[in-house]
């Protein structure tokens, strides 16, 4: 049972490290100047990037990217690994997303480097699980024997 858990008690501590880590970007964004307001078009209502938006947009990335790693997780430690790659592609890939709206520049990187931060995160949360699911494996493996 203890093994079934691993894949969410991971995506819950790299969810909550992943908001908390956002959310001082987001005040060093604002400490540097960005007004952190974004307008899907030009002429559309500007809406602010707060608090509540953080955490949600940190969470659900992070809450996919779980149940991407509990159907992985059968497949071994080589699988673990390769969605902690995967969350941190995903990071990287979505990197531009914040400027294809209407934002200003400092808002633009302040929410980029969320992107990098979230795929960081994840890829060494699911390392380390990895690590100590492995390390479990062989424990088992010497008591068998």
């Amino acid at each position: 049972m203890e093994n079934a858990l691993a894949p969410w008690r991971t995506t819950l501590a790299a969810a909550a490290v992943i908001a908390a880590t956002n959310l001082v970007v987001l005040a060093v964004g604002h400490l540097a100047g960005a007004d952190m307001r974004v307008a899907q078009t030009a002429g559309s209502t500007a809406t602010e990037v707060g608090v509540g938006s953080v955490l949600l947009m940190s969470a659900v990335p992070a809450i996919l990217g779980g149940l991407t790693l509990w159907l992985a997780a059968r497949h071994g430690v080589r699988a673990w690994r390769a969605v902690g790659w995967l969350g941190l592609a995903l990071g990287v890939l979505t990197i531009p997303m914040p400027f294809t709206v209407q934002a200003s520049t400092g808002t633009s990187l302040t929410l980029a480097s969320m992107h990098v931060v979230a795929g960081l995160v994840w890829l060494t949360a699911v390392h380390r699980a990895a690590v100590r699911q492995h390390d479990r494996s062989v424990v088992k493996v010497f008591h068998h024997a």
